[in-house]
């Protein structure tokens, strides 16, 4: 797959890129590298989609730093552990099963304002109510 450690595959996402760029727009935004806080915040604002597509329990703070920070859909990785929170607001996708994950971008990125409102209610009182574990309260 690229030769990429996390299995990133590169001509995947420049194909992509070819199939779907418009002027000012791309279909995938990877950043292969760690972003400082105004990079990342003007990431968010710009993106339409953001997938959090965690292995294992993890990138919890990824997801809800998108969600306060604009208002528009996270697909987010069953195994990411904010997901058990959410309670069918935000679309789940499963990281190692490609179809799964075709179909959920699909449903993200042809979502009506009406149902993407309402997923975007969803998800940030999901993230609003989520306590953290314990001993670890501020």
């Amino acid at each position: 797959m690229g030769g990429h450690p996390l299995g990133i595959d590169h001509q995947a996402v420049a194909a992509a890129n070819d199939l779907g760029r418009a002027p000012s727009w791309r279909p995938v935004e990877y950043v292969p590298h760690t972003l400082d806080f105004a990079e990342t915040v003007d990431h968010h604002l710009a993106a339409d989609v953001v997938q959090v597509a965690s292995l294992a329990d993890g990138m919890n703070l990824a997801a809800q730093e998108y969600v306060t920070a604009r208002p528009g859909v996270l697909v987010l990785s069953r195994h990411a552990g904010i997901a058990q929170h959410l309670a069918g607001a935000g679309l789940l996708t499963g990281p190692h099963q490609p179809d799964d994950l075709v179909r959920t971008l699909h449903a993200a990125l042809t979502m009506t304002t009406v149902r993407c409102r309402r997923h975007l209610a969803g998800v940030s009182a999901g993230c609003a109510s989520r306590r953290p574990p314990p001993g670890r309260e501020t």
